[in-house]
């Protein structure tokens, strides 16, 4: 089966796992957990010695390690039998993996970009900590470092993304209204997503240019589960998904 693939990204607590369970509701989209495609194709970029890179010329196969970059995200995938694939990475929406995506997956990528407030994903991330027993000076520590990661994506990572958005936009910045062909990113709102799930669906689909579907937003189960215990304790149910939207 032929598969068209478009992106999730973004900061975290901002959705995202909820919005895949949902997504994964129409038959013909699979959105699951964060995957380690975009990692594994870069890894891959940078990972051949110039020994390997020589064979493949004496072969007469130099675009070998192209082709293997290209059939991650198919590899990937392969036993998922849908036609459109939303995979999910923070690390999609740095300017070297976008290069990627377009170089080896799509010319014309499609992210979806999950914002929300600083102060409430600290606030999110501490409520996981505390119910799994961190206290003291680990959790000291767990807020610092959340703080300052959460401070880079917000001041360095996600500017860059929707400058780069207005650059093609012409200093419009795209939240699901079909203004051109040329958009790259749909920036989703958390506090507009929990408010209007229905809109923020229907602006997803605009953006992917695909028919609509009617989702089920009281009966909502992950098509695949994280496994958070491989982080570690303080990490457990960090990706719980709650069953119903309605009433948030």
């Amino acid at each position: 089966m032929s598969k068209h693939f478009f992106f999730m990204s973004g900061l975290p607590r901002t959705g995202s796992t909820v919005l895949s369970a949902i997504l994964s509701q129409n038959p013909k989209i699979h959105s699951g957990t964060a995957s380690p495609v975009c990692p594994t194709m870069w890894d891959l970029t940078l990972g051949f010695s110039q020994s390997s890179i020589q064979e493949m010329s004496v072969a007469n196969r130099p675009e070998f390690q192209t082709e293997l970059i290209r059939n991650v995200p198919h590899l990937y995938y392969k036993d998922v039998n849908k036609p459109f694939i939303v995979d999910k990475s923070r690390d999609w929406l740095h300017p070297r993996n976008m290069t990627m995506i377009r170089n080896h997956i799509t010319p014309d990528p499609k992210v979806l970009v999950l914002l929300r407030d600083k102060e409430a994903i600290i606030e999110s991330f501490t409520r996981v900590w505390k119910d799994n027993g961190v206290t003291g000076s680990e959790l000291k520590y767990l807020v610092e470092d959340a703080t300052w990661k959460m401070t880079y994506y917000c001041e360095e990572i996600i500017p860059t993304v929707k400058a780069s958005q207005d650059v093609i936009k012409g200093n419009n910045v795209y939240r699901g209204d079909p203004v051109s062909d040329n958009e790259q990113f749909l920036f989703i709102e958390y506090d507009k997503f929990m408010e209007d799930p229905s809109e923020t669906l229907n602006s997803i689909y605009r953006f992917f240019k695909l028919e609509p579907y009617e989702h089920d937003f009281e009966n909502i189960f992950p098509a695949e589960v994280e496994n958070d215990s491989v982080i570690g304790d303080a990490w457990k149910n960090l990706h719980k998904v709650r069953p119903s939207l309605v009433g948030v």
